[in-house]
């Protein structure tokens, strides 16, 4: 006796499906009016197209030297690029007391923009405490750090009904003088659509509130000084210099500085205070809203009084200081990884 079954006569049920299968079929045909459509056979029929190769039905096509290449020309991998963003190196767009640091990334690229970005992330960094008076909330009272690049907020994580975005959210743990900003899930971002090409960049940082979202004020962190000539002050009796402008230290704290461009031409001076004889910085005493006295010097009986003329210089305030590795892959069409530090 035959094993198999005559199929059934052709037939249409209520829906329009086809209701000539097979009996020992439990799937259904869809009819003429109602087909479906074969994305693999869609696609397989394009690859061989721009191939330039015959297309066989019903059966599998041999291996051939021009599929081969073709394959082997769409091939695609992915490049990282590691930036130290410094804000002491920042670019002159910035504006700290809206929370806006600026880099020049052709620049850092080697002169080369980075373009088919895919996804960034950025690290776990410092960042400085903006200190309140007792009689008011901390200013960071919910812990929370967002930061967005402005250039590319078309893609972003949007809130408050997409008027307010960021692609970074960082938690803040206290760090004495600093908060310890860490990953909460949000240091990486993922663009839907590659990211065409970008030269420069602006981060804005933000701290949420009550329904809302503010700009950090960060405190201004380098300032232009002159040596205070001819003196012998400060509580020590040591050298002193001033800011030239109110540098909004608590009066009577103790705070390192770093001093760059300063040259008296008076070597016991310049060996001292100059650069770049002192890399570890210098631990000096606030002793007015300009005025500042180098701790460490003063006793070893050094001061000003053999210099006849202001001379002048840059200081970094320390604790004042953003340093953080900001990382973007991009698309790039070779078929393995790289990995560029720059």
């Amino acid at each position: 006796m035959s094993r198999f079954v005559t199929p059934q006569t052709t037939a249409q049920n209520s829906d329009g499906h086809d209701q000539s299968q097979h009996p020992m079929s439990a799937v259904m045909r869809p009819s003429n009016s109602r087909k479906s459509i074969d994305t693999h056979e869609l696609l397989k029929r394009e690859l061989y197209a721009q191939a330039n190769l015959p297309l066989q039905l019903g059966g599998l096509v041999p291996e051939s030297a021009g599929a081969s290449e073709f394959l082997q020309s769409k091939k695609y991998g992915v490049v990282d690029r590691f930036f130290y963003l410094d804000s002491s190196a920042r670019s002159t767009s910035s504006d700290l007391s809206i929370g806006q640091i600026a880099y020049d990334l052709q620049t850092l690229n080697q002169n080369k923009p980075l373009n088919n970005i895919i996804e960034m992330e950025i690290n776990d960094f410092y960042l400085p405490e903006i200190p309140k008076s007792t009689s008011f909330p901390a200013y960071f009272f919910f812990r929370r750090l967002m930061i967005s690049i402005i250039e590319m907020e078309a893609q972003a994580i949007f809130a408050e009904n997409s008027t307010f975005r960021f692609h970074f959210e960082l938690d803040l743990n206290s760090a004495g003088i600093s908060n310890y900003a860490t990953n909460i899930g949000h240091s990486k971002f993922i663009f839907t659509i590659p990211f065409r090409d970008i030269s420069n960049i602006t981060l804005r940082f933000n701290a949420p509130t009550y329904r809302g979202f503010k700009n950090i004020a960060f405190a201004q962190d380098i300032f232009q000084f002159s040596a205070i000539p001819l003196a012998v002050g400060g509580v020590f009796g040591g050298a002193t210099i001033a800011t030239n402008v109110p540098h909004g230290l608590t009066v009577g704290d103790d705070v390192t500085i770093f001093i760059t461009d300063f040259f008296s031409g008076i070597p016991s001076i310049d060996n001292n205070i100059g650069t770049p004889a002192y890399t570890d910085g210098h631990l000096v005493r606030v002793i007015s809203t300009t005025v500042l006295e180098f701790r460490a010097l003063a006793t070893v009986g050094f001061n000003f009084t053999t210099l006849l003329t202001a001379t002048t210089g840059s200081l970094l305030v320390g604790f004042r200081r953003i340093a953080f590795v900001l990382r973007f892959r991009s698309i790039t069409p070779e078929d393995t990884n790289q990995i560029v530090p720059v």
